[in-house]
Order: C-alpha cells, then sequence, then structure tokens
C-alpha cells in the first residue's frame, strides 16, 4: 500500500491525516516533529523495530499512539490482537478504544514486545551478515542464519538479581518479554492484553542446554508448541539486574539488534502509559 492509497483509505474514514512514507533515519526526527504538533494521535506503520521506536518516542505524551502492522511478523500487534492487513488496521483505527499499556526498559532503552539475550541475536547478526555479504534475500538469510547459530551454539553464565537475591545461572538464551506470550508471538494472539498493564514483565531462563535440546526447543516455540515449565524457567518481575561474562554482550530490543555493556543490564517495567 502506497502514501496515496493510505490516504485515500483515511479520507474514506472520515479521518484526517497527514501521510509520509519515511527512511529509518528520517523516523525519529518525524516522529518529534509529530509528538509535538496539533495532531490527535500519531499512528505509525512498520514492524515491531518502528512500533517500539515510536512508543518509547511518544512515551510520557498526551498523543495517542496507532499501530498499522505492516512489519514480517508483527508480535507486538499480535499481543493487542490487532487486524493485520493494513486497510482493516486503518479501520479499525477509526473505531478504537485509547488504552494504557506498560513499557520495558533496558539499560535506558524503552521496548514494547521483548528484549533477548543468547540465541536470538546471535541468529538476527547472522541473518544480517548473510543479507549484507551475500545479498539473499530474507528466507534464504533465515535459514542460513539458523544453522549458523546452533553449529555455534553457547552456553551463557549469567548472573540474575531478582529481590536482592543474586544467582548464577547457566543458559544458551535469556528472553525478557512483556507478557508471558512472548515465546510464541505467532500463536498468542488476544492472550496478552490484560499483563500488559499490570506493572510486570516475564523472565525466562532456557533450561535446555545442549544443542540439539535448545534447537528443538526453539522449533516448539515457533510454532506455538513450546512446554515451558520443561524448557523454561520463568519468572514474573517488575525489576532485575542481569550480567554476562562478557565486557559488551549482544541483545535484541524488538527485534532490533544492539550492543550493551554487560554489567548492570538493569530490566525494570516503568508502566509508561500509552494508548494502544
Amino acid at each position: 500500500m502506497d502514501r496515496e492509497e493510505l490516504s485515500a483509505l483515511f479520507r474514506g474514514l472520515g479521518v484526517k491525516a497527514e501521510v509520509s512514507v519515511l527512511e529509518p533515519e528520517a523516523l525519529e526526527r518525524a516522529l518529534v516533529h509529530a509528538r509535538e504538533g496539533a495532531w490527535d494521535g500519531v499512528a505509525v506503520g512498520g514492524g515491531d523495530g518502528t512500533i517500539g521506536t515510536a512508543a518509547a518516542l511518544l512515551a510520557g505524551s498526551p498523543k495517542p499512539l496507532a499501530i498499522l502492522p505492516m512489519g514480517t511478523f508483527n508480535y507486538f500487534a499480535r499481543f493487542l490482537d490487532l487486524p493485520l492487513e493494513p486497510e482493516e488496521a486503518v479501520r479499525a483505527l477509526a473505531r478504537a478504544v485509547i488504552e494504557p499499556f506498560d513499557m520495558v526498559e533496558v539499560n535506558g532503552r524503552l521496548f514494547l514486545s521483548h528484549s533477548a539475550i543468547g540465541i536470538f541475536p546471535r541468529y538476527i547478526m547472522e541473518r544480517l551478515l548473510l543479507q549484507r555479504r551475500h545479498h539473499l534475500s530474507k528466507i534464504p538469510a533465515m535459514a542460513g542464519a539458523l544453522a549458523k547459530t546452533f553449529l555455534a551454539h553457547q552456553v551463557l553464565v549469567i548472573t540474575v538479581t531478582v529481590a536482592g537475591r543474586e544467582r548464577a545461572v547457566p543458559t544458551p538464551n535469556l528472553v525478557v518479554g512483556n507478557g508471558p506470550g512472548v515465546l510464541s508471538p505467532l500463536f498468542s494472539t488476544g492472550r496478552n492484553r490484560d499483563v500488559l498493564q499490570d506493572g510486570r514483565f516475564s523472565l525466562f531462563l532456557g533450561r535446555r542446554l545442549s544443542r540439539w535440546t535448545t534447537a528443538w526447543s526453539t522449533v516448539e516455540s515457533f510454532f506455538g508448541k513450546v512446554d515451558i515449565p520443561s524448557d523454561f524457567e520463568r519468572m514474573d518481575i517488575d525489576r532485575c539486574t542481569v550480567d554476562a561474562p562478557k565486557r559488551t554482550i549482544l541483545v535484541t530490543v524488538d527485534g532490533e539488534l544492539a550492543v550493551v555493556g554487560s554489567a548492570n543490564t538493569d530490566m525494570v517495567v516503568k508502566g509508561r502509559h500509552l494508548p494502544a
């Protein structure tokens, strides 16, 4: 859907909208402009990284955020049980009810859906390298990245501090999710709405330590068949500190790759009220 089609759809619903199509580097500047302008709200189309960037910039402002799912997986839109087709999402926007929801913070960076250490960041890094160096399209790059990730399988000993209690945990993957459905986001539609408003997040520590059991657990998660009690230790908390045994560590934040210092990776629910 291009700019003219989207503008026409808004007009047909009686919604006055200024529609812009932006390059990634222009997004933050445009969002700040929209936040400080005279508009009643801001609608953002894109994937989870784009939506997360918009939510972080609008946090604490009076501007409501509307989500138009236009990414590959659209995890957060699924969490909210939003229509995944852009046309239907715009129609739903015209009759939407504004509600607050929580965000989570990792080292000062706010996110909506999930953040991870271990397998997932390694997979994202490998996929990006394959796409950039070998010019692969997304699907072949995803398959190649999964193979490389599990061949380079690594178990980290991560120190987790919750409520003043510190312990070292060997795990190949740690996931922080704004709701328990984050491990199988493609199958969690409509099951996360209430927990997005409770001021807590779910911390998951992978129990499977071998290469093949970890791979099998990951496949089960993707297809919505994960056995959480067997495969993960789960804690529903409002704050934790995570220290990893490296000077820097790869993390993903709403699916976007980042590098942070390993010391005092502080994960805190801020309870920022953003409308869904």
